[in-house]
């Protein structure tokens, strides 16, 4: 680092205006990163998107960091950082590197990262859009914040142009805008089929599975079966077998494969009332109730960091017979979870469609007073 300027003493600002400049700022869509470095303690790293260019000549970024975050002083004291640009579907690392729960080496914990032996050992994350590694030449004091002033010595670049962008609260690779306000992790749950071959812990999967289990259903009948498989197990060969060759294709790389089948009887609810406690009678809402386990299975998937996409295209023949469903079940569908990987690593037909789908408007599917009169 050959220069450290502290800047001079600066008035507060009235908070009227700061939250004005909190609701401009929310406005200016940015490119997320991640900020990485290593000392002796090992790898460190934040999610920013005060990153942009400086200079051509030499080519130069900066990066503002705040004085209080756990990366200032590392950097201060380092003297060199990463800039890891992210790519459109890399919302689950931009998460892990701003979340307060997970810390330090914790967040370079899904093994997507690697040291660069000629630069310091810095990491970097091996998929990202572009990796700029930099020495720290100057940092500036500012009001609550560091500018950070890198010369970049190394570039590594992507092939394609698609990064993640970040503007109002939320990521804008998968913004979707609704109608009328609604928490965005319904609008952050998707169906990508790019999935990292790599498998997760059984815990994990039944997580997902207990927010399932708590789904509504009719007079609690509880409906649903959930008959799983997970990745470099006895069984997984069998589950990837038992879809369409046209689904085989990508779903192969997941690390969960979930079938969902539905009793399509329940114990009569008028049991209390004098009929025989073991009777049992044909369930009209055995699909809607395990929609609505499936529902809750995806976005506890979201919230996870993880995806869940929904198969139809089943051998539904075989799959009765190889995984034992009794004739009262109905199989509904198969389930592929796993972590979301770059749109690049799908075939050219599946990458066009690798982005969130939008909804038909509300006025369209929501009618007061029932259908018009024909």
């Amino acid at each position: 680092m050959t220069s450290s300027t502290q800047g001079a003493a600066i008035d507060a600002a009235a908070p009227d205006l700061q939250q004005d400049f909190k609701s401009a700022m929310r406005r200016l869509a940015a490119t997320v990163c991640v900020v990485s470095t290593t000392d002796q303690d090992g790898w460190h790293g934040m999610t920013a998107t005060s990153v942009t260019s400086v200079s051509m000549d030499p080519p130069s970024v900066l990066v503002c960091v705040n004085t209080t975050a756990t990366l200032h002083k590392i950097l201060h004291a380092g003297g060199h950082f990463c800039v890891n640009v992210l790519r459109a579907s890399q919302e689950a690392q931009a998460g892990r590197f701003a979340s307060s729960k997970i810390r330090g080496a914790d967040r370079f914990a899904d093994h997507a990262w690697k040291a660069n032996a000629e630069q310091g050992a810095l990491p970097y994350l091996v998929d990202a859009q572009a990796n700029l590694f930099c020495d720290i030449d100057q940092a500036i004091s500012y009001g609550t914040h560091t500018i950070f002033i890198g010369r970049v010595n190394e570039i590594r670049i992507g092939e394609l142009v698609s990064p993640l962008l970040y503007a109002d609260g939320q990521y804008l690779a998968t913004r979707r805008v609704p109608n009328f306000p609604v928490e965005t992790l319904f609008l952050h749950r998707w169906s990508p089929r790019a999935f990292t071959p790599e498998p997760i812990p059984e815990t994990q999967l039944m997580t997902l599975l207990e927010a399932a289990r708590w789904a509504p259903s009719c007079f609690n009948s509880q409906p649903w079966r959930f008959l799983y498989a997970l990745r470099d197990t006895p069984q997984w060969d069998k589950f990837v077998g038992l879809l369409t060759p046209d689904n085989q294709v990508w779903a192969k790389n997941a690390s969960a494969l979930v079938f969902i089948v539905s009793n399509t009887l329940m114990r009569n609810p008028a049991a209390e009332e004098g009929a025989a406690a073991d009777e049992w009678v044909p369930s009209y809402t055995h699909s809607f109730d395990a929609g609505a386990a499936w529902a809750q299975l995806g976005l506890q998937s979201t919230l996870a960091g993880l995806r869940a996409h929904g198969i139809i295209g089943i051998d539904l023949e075989r799959a009765r017979r190889e995984l034992n469903v009794p004739e009262h079940y109905r199989i509904e569908a198969a389930v592929a979870i796993g972590r979301q990987a770059p749109a690049e690593t799908l075939d050219d037909d599946l990458q066009k469609k690798e982005q969130p789908s939008e909804r038909e408007p509300l006025s369209v599917i929501a009618l007061e007073g029932g259908f018009p009169a024909a």
